[in-house]
């Protein structure tokens, strides 16, 4: 998961998951409706496991270099679903945080 800014939203999900669809890592992806009063939405890329290490390096590779390419410098975010279906967010939970793996752009 990364914020990305209204206006890029739609250029970066089309490039990201056209570069997971070439290695064969286009699992799921989604996005947000537009929200007004929000800069920023989120855009999701799925994973079968988080345990799949491999599988989440090379996703995040492919996910920074379309960040680099775009000049955005966000933090990449991988969150288990199990948080989400335990409702896991950053203001629900005290001392959990609703991620397991950061990264940014170099």
């Amino acid at each position: 998961m990364v914020f990305i800014e209204k206006r890029l939203r739609g250029r970066f999900f089309a490039k990201v998951t056209h570069r997971l669809h070439g290695k064969k890592l286009d699992y799921k992806a989604k996005t947000t409706a537009i929200r007004e009063n929000r800069e920023e939405l989120p855009v999701f890329f799925y994973i079968p496991s988080f345990l799949a290490l491999n599988l989440v390096i090379e996703t995040a590779k492919l996910i920074l270099e379309t960040m680099e390419d775009m000049n955005i410098d966000k933090t990449l975010m991988f969150k288990p679903d199990l948080f989400t279906h335990h409702e896991i967010y950053s203001n629900t939970v005290v001392g959990i945080k609703p991620y397991i793996y950061t990264t940014k752009p170099r």
